[in-house]
């Protein structure tokens, strides 16, 4: 019998616990801090993800970020902005699998990085996965995987979304986030917040 009162003290204060978590508005919810990979910057693997709660549908938000001709309008003014980027290929639609975008990215530093970002994973409205591959001297993409960049669109609560970017560099003598600024989440982060501002702003075109 004393077991069985012990239990329910345990069980009746959990769910109430329970019920008050899922009374709570989604607004009065905490947004998540800027990802930091537990995996040391001196690995041959590095991460970086971010998050934000974007108020336009799902789909609105995918689209658009799957267009890559898009990204001048939010994502390189901040994780680009010393050197510049440019792009073709299939950069006027939303990707789908075997799209390939071409990117010649020009650091600060004066280093030149040429890659041809293939799309693996089109989930339409939900994920998108490219897969990113440096560029020989004759244009042709080497075997070796340098990125992986998985964007990802939940639907929220009142019809907005929420946005998520999770991208990792690969490099089997290691990996320099000081070098690279798309491994920096403080500007990833601005960078999903300058898409946010665009896209709730009803005057931008998508």
């Amino acid at each position: 019998m004393r077991s069985g009162k012990f239990m329910r003290h345990l069980i009746l204060p959990a769910l109430c616990l329970g019920a008050m978590a899922a009374t709570t508005p989604a607004s009065a919810q905490t947004p998540p801090a800027a990802f930091v990979s537990a995996i040391g910057d001196d690995t041959n693997v590095v991460f970086v993800e971010n998050h934000v709660a974007i108020d336009r549908p799902a789909k609105e938000v995918f689209d658009f970020v799957t267009t890559p001709n898009n990204i001048f309008k939010w994502f390189t003014a901040d994780v680009n902005k010393e050197g510049g980027v440019k792009i073709t290929g299939a950069v006027d639609h939303p990707n789908r699998v075997g799209d390939e975008v071409f990117e010649t990215i020009n650091f600060a530093d004066g280093r030149q990085l040429k890659l041809v970002q293939t799309t693996v994973v089109s989930l339409p409205g939900f994920q998108w996965t490219t897969m990113g591959q440096v560029l020989s001297a004759d244009g042709k993409p080497l075997p070796k995987v340098l990125s992986l960049a998985v964007w990802t669109v939940q639907p929220a609560p009142g019809g907005g979304s929420t946005f998520s970017r999770l991208f990792s560099l690969i490099d089997q003598n290691g990996v320099s986030r000081a070098k690279n600024p798309a491994l920096d989440p403080v500007r990833s982060q601005a960078a999903l917040e300058r898409l946010k501002t665009y896209l709730e702003n009803p005057r931008n075109p998508r």
